[in-house]
Protein backbone atom coordinates (compact mmCIF):
# COMPACT_ATOMS: atom_id res chain seq x y z
CA UNK A 1 0.00 0.00 0.00
CA UNK A 2 1.52 3.27 -1.22
CA UNK A 3 1.26 6.69 0.87
CA UNK A 4 -2.08 7.79 -0.68
CA UNK A 5 -3.71 4.53 -0.52
CA UNK A 6 -2.68 4.28 3.12
CA UNK A 7 -3.57 7.76 4.45
CA UNK A 8 -7.47 7.48 3.21
CA UNK A 9 -7.08 4.08 5.26
CA UNK A 10 -5.88 5.79 8.39
CA UNK A 11 -8.68 8.47 7.94
CA UNK A 12 -11.18 5.92 7.64
CA UNK A 13 -10.34 3.88 10.92
CA UNK A 14 -10.18 7.39 12.79
CA UNK A 15 -13.62 8.44 11.94
CA UNK A 16 -15.55 5.17 12.51
CA UNK A 17 -13.59 5.89 16.07
CA UNK A 18 -15.29 9.63 16.05
CA UNK A 19 -11.70 11.05 16.92
CA UNK A 20 -12.01 14.09 14.64
CA UNK A 21 -9.93 16.12 16.36
CA UNK A 22 -7.12 14.15 15.14
CA UNK A 23 -8.28 14.99 11.26
CA UNK A 24 -5.39 18.21 10.99
CA UNK A 25 -2.64 16.73 12.15
CA UNK A 26 -3.23 13.40 9.87
CA UNK A 27 -3.39 16.23 7.11
CA UNK A 28 -0.53 18.16 7.59
CA UNK A 29 1.13 14.76 8.37
CA UNK A 30 0.26 13.71 5.08
CA UNK A 31 0.66 17.09 3.88
CA UNK A 32 4.14 17.02 4.44
CA UNK A 33 4.82 13.89 3.16
CA UNK A 34 3.41 14.74 -0.40
CA UNK A 35 5.24 17.90 -0.49
CA UNK A 36 8.77 16.31 0.23
CA UNK A 37 8.28 13.12 -1.72
CA UNK A 38 6.28 14.23 -4.57
CA UNK A 39 5.76 17.79 -5.02
CA UNK A 40 9.12 18.59 -4.48
CA UNK A 41 10.52 16.24 -7.12
CA UNK A 42 7.58 17.31 -9.65
CA UNK A 43 8.88 20.55 -9.34
CA UNK A 44 12.35 19.90 -10.30
CA UNK A 45 11.33 17.79 -13.50
CA UNK A 46 9.55 20.78 -14.55
CA UNK A 47 11.98 23.20 -13.84
CA UNK A 48 14.70 20.85 -15.92
CA UNK A 49 12.53 19.66 -18.35
CA UNK A 50 11.95 23.95 -19.32
CA UNK A 51 15.30 24.40 -19.00
CA UNK A 52 16.20 21.55 -21.44
CA UNK A 53 13.20 23.12 -24.06
CA UNK A 54 15.37 26.13 -23.41
CA UNK A 55 18.79 25.31 -24.13
CA UNK A 56 18.36 22.36 -26.41
CA UNK A 57 20.02 20.01 -23.88
CA UNK A 58 18.73 16.37 -23.51
CA UNK A 59 16.13 16.22 -20.55
CA UNK A 60 17.32 13.54 -17.91
CA UNK A 61 14.75 12.27 -15.73
CA UNK A 62 16.76 10.41 -13.10
CA UNK A 63 19.01 13.65 -12.90
CA UNK A 64 16.57 15.79 -11.90
CA UNK A 65 14.76 13.48 -9.40
CA UNK A 66 18.65 12.88 -7.63
CA UNK A 67 19.35 16.72 -7.74
CA UNK A 68 16.05 17.08 -6.07
CA UNK A 69 16.69 15.02 -3.01
CA UNK A 70 20.77 16.48 -3.14
CA UNK A 71 21.27 17.86 0.62
CA UNK A 72 21.83 21.65 -0.92
CA UNK A 73 18.05 21.44 -1.89
CA UNK A 74 17.21 20.96 1.59
CA UNK A 75 15.67 25.01 1.81
CA UNK A 76 12.79 24.23 -1.52
CA UNK A 77 12.29 20.82 0.09
CA UNK A 78 11.48 22.38 3.55
CA UNK A 79 8.99 25.40 1.57
CA UNK A 80 7.59 22.14 -0.24
CA UNK A 81 7.19 20.20 3.16
CA UNK A 82 5.38 23.41 4.91
CA UNK A 83 3.10 24.20 2.00
CA UNK A 84 1.84 20.77 1.49
CA UNK A 85 1.36 20.58 5.56
CA UNK A 86 -0.42 23.83 5.58
CA UNK A 87 -2.90 22.96 2.45
CA UNK A 88 -3.91 19.47 4.08
CA UNK A 89 -3.80 20.61 7.11
CA UNK A 90 -6.84 22.77 6.71
CA UNK A 91 -8.27 19.90 4.55
CA UNK A 92 -7.83 17.82 7.71
CA UNK A 93 -9.53 20.84 9.53
CA UNK A 94 -12.58 21.25 7.12
CA UNK A 95 -13.01 17.23 7.61
CA UNK A 96 -12.83 17.89 11.36
CA UNK A 97 -15.62 20.22 11.05
CA UNK A 98 -17.69 18.26 8.98
CA UNK A 99 -17.45 15.30 10.53
CA UNK A 100 -18.16 16.50 13.83
CA UNK A 101 -21.31 18.41 12.41
CA UNK A 102 -22.23 14.73 11.02
CA UNK A 103 -22.15 13.13 14.16
CA UNK A 104 -24.11 15.79 16.03
CA UNK A 105 -26.60 15.51 13.05
CA UNK A 106 -26.56 11.87 13.82
CA UNK A 107 -27.46 11.93 17.50
CA UNK A 108 -30.03 14.68 17.33
CA UNK A 109 -31.39 11.80 14.76
CA UNK A 110 -31.50 9.11 16.71
CA UNK A 111 -32.45 10.95 20.11
CA UNK A 112 -35.80 12.45 17.51
CA UNK A 113 -36.51 8.99 16.47
CA UNK A 114 -36.18 7.51 20.14
CA UNK A 115 -38.56 10.26 21.34
CA UNK A 116 -40.80 9.59 18.79
CA UNK A 117 -40.92 6.35 19.19
CA UNK A 118 -41.40 6.82 23.21
CA UNK A 119 -44.68 9.25 22.38
CA UNK A 120 -46.02 7.03 19.91
CA UNK A 121 -46.07 4.11 23.00
CA UNK A 122 -46.76 6.62 25.72
CA UNK A 123 -50.51 7.27 23.06
CA UNK A 124 -50.76 4.09 22.14
CA UNK A 125 -51.30 2.80 25.86
CA UNK A 126 -53.25 5.86 26.65
CA UNK A 127 -55.61 4.45 23.79
CA UNK A 128 -55.84 1.12 25.31
CA UNK A 129 -56.82 2.32 28.70
CA UNK A 130 -59.53 4.44 27.34
CA UNK A 131 -60.74 1.78 25.25
CA UNK A 132 -60.19 -1.46 26.99
CA UNK A 133 -62.79 -2.88 29.63
CA UNK A 134 -60.92 -5.97 31.13
CA UNK A 135 -57.76 -5.15 33.00
CA UNK A 136 -56.24 -8.36 32.34
CA UNK A 137 -56.36 -8.22 28.88
CA UNK A 138 -55.23 -4.49 29.31
CA UNK A 139 -51.98 -4.98 31.05
CA UNK A 140 -51.26 -7.90 29.09
CA UNK A 141 -51.38 -5.68 25.62
CA UNK A 142 -49.66 -2.80 27.69
CA UNK A 143 -46.66 -5.28 29.09
CA UNK A 144 -46.08 -6.28 25.75
CA UNK A 145 -45.69 -2.74 24.39
CA UNK A 146 -43.40 -1.49 27.25
CA UNK A 147 -41.20 -4.94 26.00
CA UNK A 148 -40.70 -4.05 22.70
CA UNK A 149 -40.43 -0.31 23.12
CA UNK A 150 -37.72 -0.91 25.30
CA UNK A 151 -36.35 -4.50 24.37
CA UNK A 152 -36.99 -5.99 27.42
CA UNK A 153 -37.48 -9.77 27.96
CA UNK A 154 -40.05 -9.93 30.47
CA UNK A 155 -42.47 -7.28 32.45
CA UNK A 156 -44.58 -7.62 34.98
CA UNK A 157 -47.29 -5.92 37.35
CA UNK A 158 -47.52 -6.26 41.30
CA UNK A 159 -50.72 -5.80 43.34
CA UNK A 160 -50.78 -4.85 46.33
CA UNK A 161 -53.91 -6.92 48.49
CA UNK A 162 -56.32 -5.29 50.33
CA UNK A 163 -54.44 -5.31 53.77
CA UNK A 164 -51.56 -4.30 51.94
CA UNK A 165 -49.72 -6.45 53.28
CA UNK A 166 -48.36 -8.56 50.39
CA UNK A 167 -47.58 -8.40 46.46
CA UNK A 168 -49.43 -10.68 44.02
CA UNK A 169 -48.00 -11.11 40.49
CA UNK A 170 -50.98 -9.74 38.83
CA UNK A 171 -50.09 -9.97 34.84
CA UNK A 172 -46.86 -11.40 33.23
CA UNK A 173 -45.50 -11.25 29.99
CA UNK A 174 -42.06 -13.53 29.21
CA UNK A 175 -40.32 -16.23 31.03
CA UNK A 176 -41.56 -16.26 33.84
CA UNK A 177 -45.44 -15.97 33.02
CA UNK A 178 -46.32 -19.54 33.69
CA UNK A 179 -44.52 -20.45 37.30
CA UNK A 180 -44.96 -17.28 39.17
CA UNK A 181 -48.30 -16.08 37.98
CA UNK A 182 -50.95 -15.07 41.10
CA UNK A 183 -47.81 -15.94 43.13
CA UNK A 184 -47.27 -13.57 46.35
CA UNK A 185 -44.65 -12.04 48.90
CA UNK A 186 -44.46 -9.98 51.74
CA UNK A 187 -45.24 -6.32 50.30
CA UNK A 188 -41.60 -5.29 52.69
CA UNK A 189 -39.43 -7.64 50.85
CA UNK A 190 -37.64 -7.09 47.32
CA UNK A 191 -36.63 -4.28 45.62
CA UNK A 192 -40.49 -4.23 44.81
CA UNK A 193 -41.18 -3.28 48.46
CA UNK A 194 -38.42 -0.95 48.80
CA UNK A 195 -39.51 1.21 45.47
CA UNK A 196 -43.22 1.04 46.97
CA UNK A 197 -41.86 2.46 50.56
CA UNK A 198 -39.94 5.28 48.47
CA UNK A 199 -42.40 6.28 46.00
CA UNK A 200 -39.65 6.67 43.51
CA UNK A 201 -39.20 4.45 40.16
CA UNK A 202 -35.12 3.15 39.94
CA UNK A 203 -33.04 1.80 37.58
CA UNK A 204 -30.62 -1.26 38.22
CA UNK A 205 -28.65 -2.37 35.69
CA UNK A 206 -26.72 -4.83 38.14
CA UNK A 207 -29.91 -6.52 40.33
CA UNK A 208 -27.32 -9.11 41.59
CA UNK A 209 -25.52 -7.16 43.60
CA UNK A 210 -28.42 -5.11 45.05
CA UNK A 211 -28.63 -6.26 48.33
CA UNK A 212 -32.60 -5.67 48.14
CA UNK A 213 -33.11 -8.51 45.60
CA UNK A 214 -35.49 -11.19 46.39
CA UNK A 215 -33.40 -13.83 45.26
CA UNK A 216 -36.63 -16.66 45.92
CA UNK A 217 -37.85 -16.19 42.84
CA UNK A 218 -34.75 -16.72 40.83
CA UNK A 219 -33.79 -19.77 43.40
CA UNK A 220 -36.46 -21.93 42.86
CA UNK A 221 -37.87 -21.24 39.39
CA UNK A 222 -34.29 -20.89 37.43
CA UNK A 223 -34.91 -17.44 36.57
CA UNK A 224 -32.01 -15.13 35.51
CA UNK A 225 -32.48 -11.32 36.76
CA UNK A 226 -29.92 -9.00 35.40
CA UNK A 227 -31.35 -5.70 35.19
CA UNK A 228 -34.60 -3.94 35.88
CA UNK A 229 -36.61 -1.13 36.25
CA UNK A 230 -39.01 -1.00 38.61
CA UNK A 231 -41.92 1.77 39.13
CA UNK A 232 -44.01 2.73 41.49
CA UNK A 233 -47.85 2.22 40.65
CA UNK A 234 -49.91 4.98 42.42
CA UNK A 235 -53.37 6.38 41.78
CA UNK A 236 -53.48 10.23 43.96
CA UNK A 237 -51.95 8.64 47.27
CA UNK A 238 -53.40 5.26 46.84
CA UNK A 239 -50.31 2.98 46.82
CA UNK A 240 -51.44 0.03 43.85
CA UNK A 241 -48.45 -1.99 43.64
CA UNK A 242 -45.22 -1.70 41.09
CA UNK A 243 -44.67 -2.19 37.63
CA UNK A 244 -41.08 -4.24 36.95
CA UNK A 245 -39.31 -4.54 33.18
CA UNK A 246 -36.11 -6.59 33.11
CA UNK A 247 -33.38 -7.96 31.55
CA UNK A 248 -32.90 -5.58 28.32
CA UNK A 249 -32.24 -7.60 25.45
CA UNK A 250 -28.49 -8.26 24.50
CA UNK A 251 -27.07 -7.15 27.86
CA UNK A 252 -27.30 -4.16 27.25
CA UNK A 253 -28.21 -1.82 30.54
CA UNK A 254 -31.58 0.58 30.70
CA UNK A 255 -31.44 4.34 30.57
CA UNK A 256 -32.94 6.97 32.41
CA UNK A 257 -35.26 7.96 29.22
CA UNK A 258 -36.55 4.55 29.32
CA UNK A 259 -37.50 4.85 32.91
CA UNK A 260 -39.25 8.36 32.61
CA UNK A 261 -41.26 6.82 30.07
CA UNK A 262 -42.21 4.43 31.87
CA UNK A 263 -43.04 6.66 34.56
CA UNK A 264 -45.59 8.08 32.32
CA UNK A 265 -47.00 4.77 31.89
CA UNK A 266 -47.28 3.82 35.07
CA UNK A 267 -49.57 6.55 36.51
CA UNK A 268 -52.15 5.55 33.13
CA UNK A 269 -51.81 2.28 34.93
CA UNK A 270 -52.30 2.97 38.24
CA UNK A 271 -55.33 5.18 37.46
CA UNK A 272 -56.50 2.15 35.32
CA UNK A 273 -56.41 -0.31 37.82
CA UNK A 274 -58.38 1.74 40.30
CA UNK A 275 -61.09 2.86 38.01
CA UNK A 276 -61.35 -1.36 37.32
CA UNK A 277 -61.95 -2.05 41.03
CA UNK A 278 -64.10 0.73 40.93
CA UNK A 279 -66.22 -0.57 38.41
CA UNK A 280 -65.64 -4.23 39.87
CA UNK A 281 -67.16 -2.77 43.10
CA UNK A 282 -69.70 -0.80 41.11
CA UNK A 283 -71.06 -4.49 39.33
CA UNK A 284 -71.06 -6.51 43.23
CA UNK A 285 -72.85 -3.54 44.62
CA UNK A 286 -75.33 -2.57 42.14
CA UNK A 287 -75.82 -4.97 39.60
CA UNK A 288 -75.22 -8.40 41.26
CA UNK A 289 -77.08 -7.01 44.83
CA UNK A 290 -79.90 -5.47 42.29
CA UNK A 291 -79.97 -7.27 39.12
CA UNK A 292 -78.43 -10.58 39.79
CA UNK A 293 -75.70 -9.75 37.19
CA UNK A 294 -72.37 -11.02 37.68
CA UNK A 295 -70.60 -9.31 34.83
CA UNK A 296 -71.87 -6.40 31.89
CA UNK A 297 -73.04 -9.23 30.20
CA UNK A 298 -76.78 -9.32 29.48
CA UNK A 299 -77.48 -6.69 31.47
CA UNK A 300 -80.96 -5.34 30.92
CA UNK A 301 -80.97 -1.77 32.73
CA UNK A 302 -77.35 -0.17 32.92
CA UNK A 303 -76.30 3.03 34.86
CA UNK A 304 -76.17 5.17 31.00
CA UNK A 305 -74.34 7.91 33.82
CA UNK A 306 -71.60 5.38 34.64
CA UNK A 307 -68.62 5.57 32.27
CA UNK A 308 -67.81 2.03 31.80
CA UNK A 309 -71.66 1.01 31.33
CA UNK A 310 -71.40 3.28 28.48
CA UNK A 311 -68.53 2.31 26.84
CA UNK A 312 -70.04 -1.09 26.96
CA UNK A 313 -73.32 -0.57 25.42
CA UNK A 314 -71.30 1.46 22.63
CA UNK A 315 -69.03 -2.20 22.62
CA UNK A 316 -72.07 -3.75 22.36
CA UNK A 317 -73.63 -1.87 19.58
Amino acid sequence: MNLEQCAPAVLEALIRQKRTWVYPWIGILFGIAVGILIGHPLSMLAHDYYNSIISGAPFDIRGALSHSFHWHMWPMTLIFAGFGGIVWGFIGFILQRLRENRLRLDAAHQELQRQARYLNTYLMVSSMVAQCLDLHELLEAVLNVIMETVSAEGASVLLLDEDQANFRFYSIEGPAKQCLMAVTFPADKGIAGSILQAQRSEVINDVQRDPRFFRRFDSEYGLVTQNLIAIPLTAGEEKIGVMEVLNKSGGEPFTDEERLLLDSIAEEIAFAIRNARIFEYVINSYCKQRQGQTSCKGCKRPLRSWTPCVKYLEKSL
